[in-house]
């Protein structure tokens, strides 16, 4: 059973409110940076065709193994988008074995 949590403690990202492509990990530090106090991160892809490799390993691959306590979810994802974050998050599953 999920129990909500208070606002306080979520986070949604429109990334295409932040106007710029999203390829480097300078700018996934941008956008999560003070982020490890939420327990829900939500990140809208709503509007993006495609991201960077260094912009998703510094989120679902970095951010994710330094901050387990914090629950990574993408929306709204094209295919190459999600194909991205994939391949990311599947580099954190291989190093956590």
């Amino acid at each position: 059973m999920e129990f909500p949590l208070p606002d306080k403690y979520r986070v949604r990202v429109i990334l295409h409110e932040c106007g710029e492509p999203f390829m480097t990990r300078a700018q996934a530090r941008s956008i999560i940076e003070g982020k490890d106090g939420c327990f829900h991160l939500i990140l809208d892809y709503t509007n993006i065709q495609e991201i960077g490799e260094d912009f998703a390993d510094e989120i679902y691959n970095i951010f994710a193994k330094k901050n387990p306590q914090v629950r990574i979810k993408s929306e709204n994802m094209s295919k190459k988008v999600r194909k991205i974050i994939e391949k990311a998050s599947k580099m954190t599953a291989v190093l956590a074995l």
